[in-house]
């Protein structure tokens, strides 16, 4: 959405290079899993993941370069922009992804070739392993990564966008979004979680006790559902 609400394509291969793009990201999607699968490194989950979310962002990257090089309108700060967003955000973002990747690569290759590896996980499997077993280990440091960077990465984008506010000249420095694009597809979003929350209530198997009736008819009818109708309602007014 951040690309797409910045600038416009049409022909067929742009088309085609983000079908692909979204094809590694639902690739992503499909093989998260629970913990007990996603940090076994005999397990092709995390493996799985990791690599599509490097090569996601591998697109991504290439995606940017072409703005850099190719994109038409004010060259300037379309060439700042992309720099800035390059360099501060995605080439580190794909550096973590790539270590990510090979490092689930060579725990999954090594965890086949040890038939006598054994995976011991305290979170993953506490009624079998005890409180002897780590809470920690190696087999869990693809995921560290991954979740390691995006929670730097909001730190490294608010100093990146206060830099551009407050000692930059905003218009050679940043290619600005369409509002109503952006407004349509949050409103959309919004749509989809309100469907959602219905099913939640639909497929969560009833009780017949005080508190299954509060924190239905308050916790999610009331407070959520409402909340997001009225945001969705009050976003396109």
């Amino acid at each position: 959405m951040q690309y797409e609400s910045r600038y416009m394509i049409f022909d067929y291969s742009h088309r085609l290079f983000q079908v692909i793009r979204f094809l590694f990201l639902s690739i992503a999607i499909l093989h998260i899993k629970p913990i007990e699968y996603m940090s076994d490194p005999t397990s092709a989950e995390c493996l799985a993941f990791t690599i599509s979310i490097f090569m996601e962002s591998v697109m991504h990257l290439i995606l940017s370069w072409e703005l850099y090089f190719k994109a038409k309108g004010n060259r300037e700060s379309i060439k700042n922009h992309t720099i800035d967003n390059v360099y501060m955000r995605l080439l580190p973002m794909s550096t973590v992804y790539l270590a990510a990747a090979i490092i689930a690569v060579v725990l999954f290759v090594r965890s086949k070739s040890n038939t006598d590896s054994k995976y011991n996980r305290l979170l993953a499997f506490p009624e079998k392993y005890g409180s002897s077993a780590p809470i920690w280990t190696l087999s869990d440091l693809p995921l560290t990564l991954l979740a390691g960077y995006y929670l730097i990465s909001f730190v490294n984008t608010a100093l990146t966008r206060l830099r551009t506010y407050k000692t930059l000249d905003i218009r050679k420095r940043f290619v600005p979004s369409n509002i109503d694009y952006k407004i349509h597809r949050y409103g959309e979003w919004i749509l989809l979680m309100i469907g959602e929350g219905i099913l939640s209530l639909l497929i969560v198997e009833t009780t017949e006790s005080k508190d299954y009736y509060i924190i239905t008819t308050f916790g999610k009818l009331i407070g959520t559902l409402m909340l997001l109708r009225f945001l969705r309602f009050k976003c396109r007014s």
